[in-house]
C-alpha cells in the first residue's frame, strides 16, 4: 500500500494576496459586481459592456437563452452534466432534447447537436462538466451558420485555450467564473455576458450572510491547505462555502485577486494535466480524455474514464486521493437517458488538479491508478 497522501478535493479559495485584497479598503480591487464583470469579460476577450454579475447562474443563463429566442424555445443540452440547469432548463424551456456524449467523452460532440438541431432545437446549452474544451468552436461555428443562439457555460473551461483564445470567448450568452479559474471562488454567483441580458438582479454590495462566508472560506482553505494536509493527513474533501446568492464587496475584491493570478495557475493545472495524461495513459481499464489539436484545456480536474469507478475511487480514498463523485448528474429524466450517457455516468472519475502539485505528488496519483485500477479487479 502507498503511505496517505494530502491531496485536497480543490485548490484552497483563500491565500495571502486574496486576503489583502478583502481587507485592503482603499486598494485598487473592485468593490461591487458592475466593477468584477468588466475585468472578467475583457480577461475573456468579451465586451465589459455587456456582463454583469447574476448571483445565481444557472437561472440567468436559462433566462438569457430565453432572451435570444422570440418563438418556441425547443433547447438542446446535455442528458448528464451540471444537474444544477436541471430545474431552471424545465421551468424557462418549451421542450428539451437530451444530446447523448461524444464517443470517448463526457459531452456532447458536433454530430449530437446537428442532430438535435435536424430535430428541431431552437437552442444549444453547453456545460463541459469538466472543462473539456474540444467540442466549444466547432459547435460555436454550427449554431452560428444555422442562426441559433447557444448558451455555453465556460466556468469550469477557465484557463483553457480554443485556437489561441479563451473558451469564454464563444457563445452567447456565456457564464464565467468570477475569478477566472474553475472549481470554488472566493465569491458566490459568476459573470453573465450576453447581447440580450434578461433582467438584471441588484449586485449585492453588502450581505448579513458576509460572516458565515469568510468562515466558510476559512474552513474551506485550511481543509484544502497542501502543507497542512500532509502533517495532519487528509481530511474532508467536501467545499461547504456557498456558491450561489449574495455577496459582501470584500468578496469581489477578493475574485479580483485571484483573477490576476489566474493565467499562472492555469498554465501550471494544464502542465500537471499533460503529465498526469502521460503518466496513466498505460492502465488498463482506464482511458484519459485527449486533447484535439488547437485545444488545451485546464480544469480543476482531469476527467478518466475507467471499469468498476466505485471500487476504484474507494481506494483512491483511503489512499488519501479524493475523487469529486457529485460533479456531475441527471438532467435527463430516467427515460430519457441513452446507452452513451448511461455508460459515462458510470465510468466517470475525476481526479483534483491543482497549480501547487510537486513532481512527487504527479507520480503519486498516477502509482496510486494503477494500484486502484489493479485492486479493483479482484
Amino acid at each position: 500500500m502507498l503511505p496517505p497522501r494530502s491531496i485536497p478535493a480543490f485548490a484552497p479559495p483563500l491565500d495571502r494576496l486574496v486576503v489583502r485584497a478583502a481587507l485592503a479598503r482603499g486598494a485598487h480591487w473592485p468593490r461591487s459586481g458592475p466593477d468584477l464583470a468588466g475585468e472578467v469579460a475583457t480577461a475573456a476577450q468579451r465586451d465589459p459592456s455587456q456582463a454583469s454579475w447574476v448571483p445565481h447562474p444557472e437561472e440567468a443563463l436559462v433566462a438569457a437563452l430565453r432572451s435570444h429566442t422570440d418563438g418556441e424555445l425547443v433547447i438542446a443540452c446535455p442528458s448528464w452534466g451540471v444537474a444544477a440547469f436541471a430545474e431552471p432548463l424545465e421551468r424557462h424551456a418549451d421542450r428539451l432534447i437530451f444530446l447523448a456524449p461524444a464517443p470517448g467523452r463526457l459531452d456532447p460532440g458536433l454530430a449530437q447537436v446537428e442532430a438535435a438541431l435536424q430535430a428541431g432545437a431552437t437552442a444549444v446549452l453547453l456545460a463541459p462538466v469538466a472543462g473539456d474544451c474540444t467540442g466549444i468552436q466547432p459547435i460555436a461555428a454550427l449554431c452560428a451558420g444555422r442562426g441559433v443562439p447557444l448558451a455555453l457555460d465556460a466556468r469550469m473551461n477557465s484557463g483553457g485555450r480554443v485556437l489561441d483564445g479563451p473558451p469564454g470567448a464563444w457563445g452567447d450568452p456565456t457564464l464565467l467564473a468570477v475569478h477566472g479559474e474553475p472549481g470554488p471562488a472566493p465569491c458566490p454567483g459568476a459573470i453573465l455576458v450576453s447581447s440580450r441580458p434578461p433582467q438584471p438582479a441588484p449586485n449585492g454590495v453588502a450581505s448579513p450572510a458576509a460572516l458565515d462566508l469568510a468562515l466558510s472560506l476559512v474552513r474551506d482553505s485550511l481543509r484544502s491547505e497542501p502543507r497542512l494536509r500532509r502533517l495532519l493527513g487528509p481530511g474532508a474533501p467536501a467545499s461547504l462555502a456557498p456558491r450561489q446568492g449574495a455577496a459582501p464587496a470584500w468578496a469581489f475584491a477578493a475574485a479580483g485577486a485571484r483573477l490576476q493570478q489566474a493565467a499562472d495557475r492555469a498554465s501550471q493545472r494544464a502542465r500537471h494535466g499533460r503529465t498526469l495524461r502521460h503518466n496513466i495513459a498505460h492502465i488498463e481499464g482506464m482511458s484519459v480524455i485527449d486533447e484535439a489539436p488547437g485545444v488545451q484545456s485546464a480544469s480543476c480536474v482531469l476527467p478518466i474514464l475507467t471499469r468498476n469507478r466505485d471500487a476504484v475511487a474507494a481506494w483512491l480514498a483511503r489512499a488519501g486521493l479524493p475523487t469529486l463523485h457529485g460533479l456531475a448528474g441527471w438532467l435527463a429524466p430516467e427515460g430519457g437517458r441513452s446507452a452513451e450517457a448511461e455508460d459515462v455516468a458510470a465510468r466517470a472519475l475525476f481526479l483534483p488538479l491543482h497549480p501547487f502539485y510537486r513532481a512527487q505528488d504527479l507520480v503519486s496519483i498516477g502509482e496510486a491508478l494503477r494500484r486502484a485500477a489493479l485492486a479493483s479487479l479482484d
